[in-house]
């Protein structure tokens, strides 16, 4: 702890603080913010500022309606737009020759209602159809002719040749070029409702009874990254979501300045579309020397060559002396309260174990305040697991709008207290795809917490056990193969070799491709390679029958064993292949040789 507060208060000398001061504030002196938009709706009328309606579009009830949702009309073949208008969206920028695109965020509740009836005849009508999505299109973009139905009024069903959109679908209709048993789903689409990019069913909705939702979607441009998270308004646990993401270039979609909002249709089938809020914002830093003129709107006069070169440097002057200042007295408060922060731990004895934690750049460190907001004070509804030392809770972080699991340490026990300083300083050494990504951790009010990251497609144990749906053979064969490509790293590639010691089904949870991740490192230890084992570190473990069941006799808990699967347990140690731990029933129709 010594070491590390040291070397934490060496690396903020006052230099350093100069230096940092410096170089943040001479970029930020280069540029300003233009062509940026931020608006909350949370009520909607006919005269709303800035949002045009388009053909059955409507504000009703302080909601926008896209389709028909009046008694007496029509609710079949249905197609509207809102969009957003004053001011136009600048996209991305050019004018430098440094191509720069814009960051964006928004939120909006909504709800897709089938009725669950018929109208007329009162029978009960479990079909609906066909959707609604959030766009951006080229500015001035208006309804397609023929673009209801499946084609959610983005483009004429006809042809897509001149279509240029980017859209995320919520699409309630499976049509022919959609997955198979891809029913209710959400998808990215580019130019075309017929080709989505990553559809990811749409779970947990509430479509006959028209439940609320609530959508998240970012545009991060330096990643660009576009991401989506959808989840149940009322489900206070957030367990009830789903989400994609995709690495798109969009100025290789769409010009310059774009139109934004909602598109939805109905076509033989019918149900509600219903925008309840929204949220937006965007920004784009571009040139102070560029003139910016959107497409429609007159120009604006240029600056007087005379007077150019004073307003630069006053603007440039100006900026500094704030941003200076302004850093100058937020660094120094923050490394005042840093080291008051320190200096409560060490009086307190809260750390406890030998790892220069604060000097990881990834995992961080979350106050104990910030997991209780995440996990709803730790609500029993959020509950994902529980294991001999603790719970895991499911959680939402807003910095990284992102799910995250928490595992919270029973308080008072020793051994799980010794299991957090284990796991800690055994999973921050660690980078693998088939390892369960560290968060963060949590070493305040007396409390142990572990943040990982949330994997929606549960343990292994659960698909073998609870789950009716069978894992066919490719699942099972990626599954196992990467299981034992993250063994192989832990025992072969580390710099020491890694005993994870807890190897079973329940510690093996699977991400939305069911690619396998191995996670809960509280037993595990470190060995030196090419020295013999400790006694007590050669436990029983049993890896990848997954066609029946998949054992433990670990240094844990036990779970799923039998007196007679025990005898085919094997020794913990180095194993060169996968199929040295295979059950002799798990061959059975599947030729393992064929996948080498």
């Amino acid at each position: 702890m010594k070491k590390a507060e040291n070397m934490y208060l060496k690396s903020l000398k006052p230099e350093f603080l100069f230096i940092v001061l410096l170089l943040y504030t001479l970029p930020m002196a280069a540029s300003i913010d233009n062509g940026n938009i931020h608006f909350t709706l949370t009520n909607f009328t006919s005269d709303t500022p800035s949002i045009e309606f388009e053909n059955d579009a409507t504000a009703s009830g302080g909601a926008i309606e896209l389709t028909t949702n009046q008694n007496g009309k029509a609710l079949i073949y249905s197609v509207g737009r809102a969009t957003y208008y004053q001011p136009i969206m600048h996209l991305w920028d050019n004018s430098s020759g440094n191509l720069r695109l814009a960051d964006f965020t928004t939120q909006f509740s909504f709800a897709i209602n089938s009725l669950n009836k018929s109208f007329g005849d009162g029978a009960e009508d479990d079909s609906r159809a066909d959707g609604f999505a959030f766009f951006l299109a080229p500015y001035g973009s208006k309804i397609p002719l023929n673009s209801g139905g499946a084609c959610l009024g983005l483009q004429s069903c006809d042809s897509d040749a001149n279509s240029k959109f980017d859209a995320v679908e919520f699409d309630t209709f499976r049509n022919l070029w959609d997955p198979p048993t891809m029913s209710d789903h959400m998808a990215i689409d580019l130019n075309s409702v017929k080709a989505s990019f990553y559809p990811v069913k749409w779970l947990y909705n509430d479509i006959e009874n028209g439940g609320k939702v609530d959508v998240f979607i970012t545009y991060n441009s330096s990643t660009k990254n576009l991401s989506v998270l959808l989840r149940d308004a009322d489900d206070l646990t957030r367990q009830k979501s789903s989400s994609l993401s995709a690495i798109l270039d969009l100025s290789l979609y769409l010009p310059e300045w774009v139109t934004f909002g909602f598109s939805g249709s109905t076509g033989l089938l019918f149900e509600l579309h219903t925008i309840y809020s929204w949220d937006f914002s965007s920004s784009l830093q571009v040139s102070m020397n560029k003139t910016i003129n959107p497409p429609n709107v007159p120009p604006i006069p240029p600056f007087d060559p005379r007077r150019k070169k004073e307003t630069w440097l006053r603007v440039v002057l100006a900026i500094d002396d704030c941003i200076s200042t302004l850093l100058l007295v937020l660094s120094l408060v923050w490394l005042f309260c840093r080291r008051r922060k320190y200096r409560r731990m060490r009086e307190d004895g809260t750390i406890s174990f030998n790892v220069d934690v604060e000097m990881v750049t990834a995992p961080r460190k979350f106050s104990y305040k910030e997991l209780r907001l995440a996990t709803n004070n730790f609500a029993d509804e959020g509950l994902l697991g529980e294991g001999g030392f603790g719970k895991v809770y499911l959680g939402f972080l807003r910095d990284i709008n992102s799910n995250i699991a928490v595992k919270r340490i029973t308080p008072n026990s020793q051994q799980g207290a010794k299991e957090y300083e284990s796991e800690i300083t055994t999973i921050i050494r660690l980078r693998h795809r088939n390892l369960v990504k560290l968060i963060g951790w949590c070493q305040d009010n007396k409390e142990f917490l572990i943040v990982y990251e949330f994997l929606p497609n549960k343990s292994l144990d659960y698909h073998l056990h609870r789950e009716p749906c069978l894992l066919t053979w490719d699942t099972r064969y990626k599954i196992a193969m990467g299981v034992a490509s993250a063994l192989f790293y832990l025992q072969e590639e580390c710099k020491q070799c890694v005993l994870h010691r807890d190897i079973k089904s329940s510690n093996v949870l699977l991400d939305l491709s069911y690619n396998a991740k191995l996670g809960d490192f509280g037993l595990a230890r470190l060995v030196d390679h090419g020295q013999g084992l400790p006694r007590e570190m050669l436990v029983p473990i049993y890896i990848a029958d997954l066609q029946d069941n998949i054992v433990t006799s670990s240094a844990a808990t036990s779970s799923y064993t039998s007196a007679s699967r025990r005898s085919q347990t094997q020794s913990s140690g180095t194993v060169s292949s996968i199929h040295s731990f295979k059950d002799k029933t798990m061959a059975l129709g599947y030729d393992t040789e064929a996948k080498q």
